[in-house]
């Protein structure tokens, strides 16, 4: 067991030994004596008994040294073993244990369950399903059973079946005799009584509904009844009744009880006489119908209506003698005016600008401008080309010009036009070559719209006729080529045919003329009077006719002119 040093002044029941002055014992490392803790390098000082005691470590290592060795310098040192501790018994749920653990003993004090018997004077019973309270200055006991709580001050034992009590400055008499609690004598100022049952109240009978139930009355109202008979009020689902102000008879639904004339004196802002109206084949005379009618039948022309439940953008009625009706039909745009029908009205506009387009040559599709209300469409076919001269040198000749394209016209609206239309150009008619050939016939130019217009054609001119290699010394005419035609357009026009050449046995000749086109004339023939050859021209304007050649004892030949290619123009009238 290990030696502890102990001080008679803290354990007095322990059993001391005198020590001789600088004796050596070890206690724990660290160990604390009086509050301080002791390790290498430390001291304590004491008196007892007028002596002074010096506790001084002198070995162990700091801070690893398992036991310290301190002399005790001092005349008079107790030294002793504990051999036992007592620990008191639990009193009042109170203990007290000892633990000799080295190196520091230890005193634990629990607390449990306290159960005194008398607190502040007042008597504390237990009971089996609660507690009394007794004693106190007027020896009253109250007893509270199980987990109740009760506040309050007693003013004297309860009778077995009734007792008094006061709520606020008035005694209440409180009886339980049949189990039921009675207030007799107890004045309630707009008590809040909650959820309350009672089946008579001032004799007035009470039926209890079977959930639930409210009857509400405004501040200050009343409901009275008269006379000794029972009134049912029936509602199938939430109303809302108002009833005038004055004294009013109010009309029960038995048959008969109540006419038109007696219906008319509860309404006020009536209109019109005689007999009341309902839905099923009412007949009205003379009636006066201002603002809207609203119904699912359509209602006839001969009855006032218009024999029409539905529209579109734009449609208007527009009376029909057969079977006196009213049609719907929209406004149809006229040249130079678009229509826009839009919910509820009706635009009818003029021509901001024009937009011409071109094509003289090849084949292709054309796109409408999307502002375009209507096109004026003017197709021309190719012209055809003026006949060739011959080399015969002992004679004079002239060959025959070619005929001008035809031509197609046409305007077309949005409908008839569509998005988009194809076009082709007729090519021109080639010049007459050779010994005195005749001149090619011109192409023939096509616009085909998308849309219902039809397509326009304006067929090319034919060539005109050359002189050929067998011509005799006497007088003769070579004719020119005919002119196109044109179809489908609203205006067609045959193109001019080309001249004839005349010649003879004399020095002076004259080459036909290429015919005209609609938009142009065509090629003047070349004239000689002298010994020589010349050439047909060329045409220059669209759809026209080229020029025949001539020949006054030449022995050269000369090709005639060639025809122009046709064209179409395409002029768009935009808002």
């Amino acid at each position: 067991m290990k030696k502890l040093i102990i001080l008679f002044l803290l354990l007095p029941s322990l059993l001391f030994s005198q020590v001789s002055p600088s004796k050596i014992v070890r206690i724990a490392d660290a160990a604390t004596v009086f509050g301080t803790a002791l390790s290498y390098g430390t001291y304590l000082e004491m008196q007892s008994n007028n002596k002074t005691y010096k506790i001084i470590n002198i070995n162990g290592t700091a801070g690893s040294a398992k036991f310290t060795d301190l002399v005790l310098n001092s005349d008079y040192i107790e030294e002793g073993t504990v051999t036992a501790v007592s620990t008191a018994a639990a009193n009042n749920g109170v203990t007290a244990t000892w633990s000799m653990a080295s190196p520091t003993p230890a005193l634990t004090i629990g607390l449990g369950a306290i159960t005194p018997s008398s607190v502040n004077g007042l008597t504390l019973t237990a009971l089996a399903t609660g507690f009394t309270v007794g004693g106190g200055t007027t020896s009253k006991t109250l007893t509270v059973p199980l987990d109740a709580s009760v506040s309050g001050t007693n003013t004297g034992d309860n009778a077995a079946n009734s007792s008094s009590t006061f709520i606020g400055t008035t005694s209440v008499a409180l009886n339980r005799a049949s189990g039921a609690l009675t207030l007799a004598g107890l004045t309630l100022t707009t008590p809040d009584i909650g959820v309350a049952t009672a089946t008579a109240i001032n004799k007035v009978t009470l039926t209890a509904p079977t959930t639930s139930a409210t009857l509400t009355l405004i501040d200050g109202s009343s409901l009275i009844t008269s006379g000794a008979f029972a009134t049912t009020l029936t509602s199938t689902a939430t109303s809302n009744a108002t009833i005038p102000a004055g004294t009013n008879t109010l009309y029960s639904t038995l048959a008969s009880s109540i006419t038109s004339a007696q219906m008319l004196t509860s309404i006020s802002d009536e209109t019109g006489t005689g007999a009341a109206v309902f839905g099923t084949s009412p007949t009205l005379a003379t009636p006066i119908i201002n603002g809207t009618i609203t119904g699912t039948t359509v209602i006839p022309v001969v009855n006032g209506g218009t024999g029409q439940s539905s529209y579109t953008n734009g449609q208007l009625l527009i009376g029909n003698t057969t079977g006196n009706t009213l049609d719907k039909n929209t406004l149809t745009a006229g040249s130079g005016i678009s229509i826009t029908n839009g919910a509820g009205s009706i635009t009818v506009g003029g021509i901001a600008s024009t937009k011409t387009t071109t094509y003289s040559s090849g084949s292709g599709t054309f796109t409408t401008d999307a502002n375009c209300i209507y096109a004026q469409i003017i197709v021309v076919g190719g012209g055809g080309g003026g006949g060739a001269a011959d080399s015969d040198g002992s004679s004079s000749s002239a060959a025959g010009g070619g005929g001008g394209g035809g031509a197609a016209i046409s305007y077309y609206i949005t409908d008839e036009r569509g998005a988009t239309a194809a076009y082709a150009i007729g090519a021109a008619g080639a010049a007459g070559s050779g010994n005195g050939g005749t001149g090619g016939t011109g192409g023939s130019s096509t616009f085909n719209p998308v849309g219902t217009g039809a397509t326009l054609t304006g067929a090319g001119g034919a060539g005109g006729v050359g002189t050929g290699s067998a011509y005799g010394n006497t007088w003769a005419a070579f004719t020119g080529g005919a002119g196109g035609s044109g179809t489908n357009g609203q205006i067609n026009q045959t193109g001019i045919d080309g001249s004839t050449g005349f010649g003879a046995a004399g020095p002076a000749v004259a080459a036909g003329n290429g015919g005209a086109s609609y938009l142009g004339g065509g090629a003047n023939g070349p004239v000689r009077t002298t010994a020589g050859v010349t050439a047909g021209v060329a045409a220059t304007i669209s759809g026209a006719g080229g020029s025949g050649a001539c020949n006054t004892n030449s022995t050269t030949s000369q090709n005639g002119g060639a025809g122009m290619t046709g064209t179409i123009i395409i002029i768009e009238f935009l808002k």
